[in-house]
């Protein structure tokens, strides 16, 4: 069998690594694929998009060090975690609160770059298996892509694109605010010998429904838009009256849709190189 690799197309790229990308999307991809001489079909950049999320164009932590190795005079790596004193550990005992890598290049000082766990972790379930082993990756990748922003520049390895897990923020804008009051209150009711139950819900399947959209994160821009606008006021996102119910879920259904057809301008090649640029 031959070793040669077959030559591919854009029209390849669209129909077999990226079908579901927006046009500015499969654009940015084609440029970065060109740019940093990387082939879809080898795997050495993926293209990753969920439903109508934005896509990400995210590369392994073994194809980003290997194109840091090509700069001259490259010696190396040491990686390994801090705890929550400060102490940088070469092995993961304790409370780990973040990781740390060294790149080591002939003639120069170490990179040295740290990263803190809480700021990548993710609810997915490779992070709550393996924390130590993931952040300690995302500690890696981003050292050998300050070491060589020629070769690696606008590259990100798919963890640290992760969204990180949610927190309370107690400096909310007013809508965030305003969509924090919508989450549902626990009612109560006395129960037998005194004792204190929750209430069953008392909803039509719409109400329900409707409930159960407000409570996505996917649809919180949407309706922060209508709440802004004043066309509904927050406790119609909790109404139980059917047809009310039915009137907000499908305005904030088409609210959804329109924001996400709105598309940004294609990008410039400008924008490219700023892209490119990027530590």
């Amino acid at each position: 069998m031959s070793n040669e690799i077959v030559e591919y197309t854009e029209n390849d790229i669209k129909k077999y690594i990226c079908p579901n990308a927006t046009d500015q999307e499969f654009f940015t991809f084609c440029q970065i694929v060109k740019a940093r001489n990387l082939n879809p079909f080898l795997k050495e950049v993926h293209f990753v998009k969920y439903g109508n999320s934005p896509g990400q164009i995210v590369v392994g932590k073994d194809a980003i060090i290997k194109r840091a190795k090509k700069v001259q005079g490259y010696k190396g790596f040491k990686a390994g975690w801090f705890n929550d004193k400060g102490e940088r550990l070469d092995f993961p005992i304790g409370e780990i609160m973040g990781a740390w890598c060294e790149v080591y290049a002939e003639g120069k000082e170490p990179l040295f770059i740290s990263v803190l766990s809480n700021e990548y972790s993710s609810n997915q379930s490779t992070w709550k298996a393996k924390p130590a082993t993931m952040i300690r990756k995302v500690a890696v990748v981003q050292a050998h892509r300050e070491f060589s922003p020629e070769e690696t520049g606008g590259l990100y390895d798919a963890d640290e694109m992760a969204e990180p897990e949610k927190r309370p923020d107690p400096k909310q804008t007013e809508s965030a605010a305003m969509i924090e009051d919508l989450k549902p209150k626990a009612e109560q009711k006395d129960g037998p010998a005194g004792t204190i139950q929750d209430a069953e819900p008392e909803a039509s399947l719409w109400a329900l429904k409707l409930s159960k959209l407000v409570d996505s994160p996917d649809y919180k821009p949407a309706i922060q838009f209508l709440l802004k606008s004043e066309e509904f006021a927050p406790e119609d996102m909790r109404t139980d009256v059917e047809e009310n119910a039915v009137i907000v879920y499908e305005a904030i259904i088409k609210q959804k849709k329109e924001m996400e057809t709105k598309e940004p301008a294609a990008p410039t090649p400008e924008d490219i190189e700023s892209f490119f640029n990027e530590a």
